[in-house]
């Protein structure tokens, strides 16, 4: 074994412990019983990010799909639903889980320097923001539309109620925002994205809290092969995939659950 592969060694060796204690740490707030998983919803599949950008030609996919009801903190309740999806995006992108896929993405823009995501329905444009430090992800603003993060994810599609730059997606209710997060490429063998949505059930409580509001955040994903109509190599990492899913999605909820 070589010097470099010693010092990789003991890096990991060292890093790995105090790496896997604050990752715990910052999902414990969140446990796996207050979740449900299932399927995706239908207007996820019939949405114009599935169907216009990452799956034009409708092939077979892989989704899930996990959510959670909770009460919004008081400190949080006065929140808008933009404030409370970029609060969600900040977690689940810039929390300890995902810190070894950061880095490797980092890694990896060093080394190709070339972006692993693209769409022939999206113009790559030089004024699309990048975005590669978790000091850029905004509490009140989501990544603006078309931005990248990481190198990887690219904003696609989002709709606030309050606001009028996309059309909503057929199906959905009045009271539920979306961001959507694309990744790798319809010219590809690989290609997907991640749906986070945020429902509001307004609760009338003429005894006490009268102002407490109800949120489901939910993040529906699916991952398709958009040159070939199969799912050969996707389902060998079905079971890691939702795994992982779930620890990203219970840190992006401790991050809006805190106070």
């Amino acid at each position: 074994m070589n010097t470099a592969s010693r010092l990789v060694g003991a890096t990991i060796a060292i890093t790995a412990p105090y790496y896997f204690y604050n990752a715990s740490r910052s999902i414990s707030s969140v446990p796996t019983s207050d979740m449900r998983t299932g399927a995706a919803p239908s207007s996820f599949l019939k949405s114009k990010t599935h169907l216009a950008v990452v799956n034009p030609r409708d092939h077979r996919g892989l989704t899930d799909s996990r959510s959670i009801t909770f009460k919004l903190p008081p400190s949080r309740r006065s929140w808008s639903d933009e404030q409370i999806l970029a609060t969600f995006v900040q977690g689940y992108f810039g929390g300890w889980v995902f810190t070894p896929e950061r880095r490797l993405l980092g890694l990896v823009d060093c080394l190709l320097r070339r972006q692993l995501v693209g769409f022939s329905a999206i113009q790559d444009d030089p004024q699309h923001g990048q975005i590669w430090s978790c000091n850029d992800l905004s509490q009140s603003k989501l990544p603006s539309l078309h931005s990248t993060l990481f190198g990887a994810f690219r904003v696609v599609d989002y709709h606030i109620p309050t606001t009028t730059n996309t059309a909503q997606d057929p199906g959905l209710s009045d009271e539920t925002s979306y961001v959507d997060f694309a990744f790798g490429s319809d010219t590809s063998y690989f290609s997907g994205f991640h749906r986070f949505s945020i429902h509001r059930d307004r609760l009338s409580d003429s005894t006490a809290n009268s102002s407490s509001e109800t949120v489901t955040i939910t993040n529906s994903c699916v991952a398709c092969n958009p040159s070939s109509n199969t799912l050969v190599g996707l389902d060998k990492f079905r079971a890691f995939h939702e795994f992982y899913a779930m620890l990203l999605f219970r840190e992006g909820v401790a991050r809006v659950m805190s106070v």
